[in-house]
């Protein structure tokens, strides 16, 4: 799939406009929108800040599978976390991290 269609998926998926994308990832509204319509190409640098926006490693920005397939309770909670948007996923990632460092 084309990159630009990738991302705007994406960003449909987390639930997020142009602008809650931009301010999540520090890329311009307008840079994101010329992506989206192949008007242009992302830099790594990009690639970065979105995957980072989005929680998602860049293969899995780009639309390529992951490695490791996820499966029962954890997949229930990815499943979930995929409609959060990126500020309460950050919550949960540390609220998680509280739980680990508990042990």
């Amino acid at each position: 799939m084309e990159f630009g269609k990738q991302l705007q998926l994406l960003r449909k998926k987390f639930k997020m406009t142009l602008s809650d994308l931009s301010k999540a990832s520090g890329v311009s509204p307008s840079f994101i929108s010329a992506l989206e319509r192949g008007e242009k190409n992302p830099t790594l640098d990009t690639l970065l800040k979105l995957s980072k926006a989005f929680n998602l490693n860049v293969s899995e920005l780009l639309g390529q599978n992951s490695a490791t397939p996820i499966t029962g309770h954890l997949k229930d909670l990815v499943d979930s976390a995929q409609n959060l948007k990126p500020d309460q996923v950050q919550k949960l990632i540390e609220f998680i991290d509280s739980l680990q460092s508990q042990d």
